[in-house]
């Protein structure tokens, strides 16, 4: 995930310092750390870099290929998962705009009520706080939200501009970074991904 945040920052070209890499729309800038996640287990990735940790001998393709499995079987409970990221992105945007700011225990009722509307998983234990170890929830201001958005927005591009059938497509990759990565904020997010998927659609 960091390595695709660093690779956005190293390859952006924009005209403007304060327009490079990260420094893009809040809605989209975890979207090319979000897709870099998908190469970690697949197969043809693997093969670059994973070795033995005594031996140094390459990976195997069945070994990759059991990994990538494994990776895939993490869909499992994924739904719950959303569940509470969405929950969180709620309470991360209901804190930073209530006014005045809630109580300690206000927030703590809050979070009950959001998990008990929108998740299978209620609080379980009367004055929890798990709230105290999000970590996002300071830092990230109301904008929690972008984690899921990535994830709507890396599928569609994971599956129509062809890595998922070929993660290792010279002409994607190089679309990704002309098209996509190299404008950093200087462009807005939206025209970049039509770009970028139309693209790859005349590729294809």
């Amino acid at each position: 995930h960091e390595m695709g945040h660093a690779l956005h920052a190293l390859l952006s070209r924009a005209p403007s310092h304060h327009f490079g890499g990260l420094r893009v729309a809040q809605d989209f800038v975890e979207a090319p750390s979000t897709l870099m996640e998908r190469f970690v287990s697949h197969p043809a990735a693997l093969a670059l870099w994973a070795t033995h940790l005594h031996s140094g001998r390459a990976i195997t393709p069945r070994a990759a290929y059991a990994i990538a499995r494994a990776a895939s079987a993490g869909g499992f409970g994924r739904a719950i998962r959303l569940q509470l990221d969405a929950a969180n992105a709620m309470l991360d945007l209901h804190l930073h705009s209530a006014s005045p700011p809630p109580s300690a225990t206000e927030t703590t009722a809050i979070l009950a009520s959001l998990r008990a509307r929108h998740t299978l998983l209620p609080l379980a234990t009367e004055g929890a706080a798990p709230h105290a170890s999000f970590v996002h929830l300071a830092p990230y201001g109301a904008a929690y939200y972008a984690y899921l958005f990535a994830l709507s927005i890396t599928t569609r591009v994971w599956r129509d501009a062809g890595f998922a059938g070929d993660a290792l497509s010279g002409d994607a990759g190089r679309a990704w970074v002309e098209l996509v990565l190299r404008h950093g904020g200087a462009r807005h997010p939206r025209q970049l991904l039509q770009s970028f998927l139309g693209s790859s659609k005349g590729q294809a």
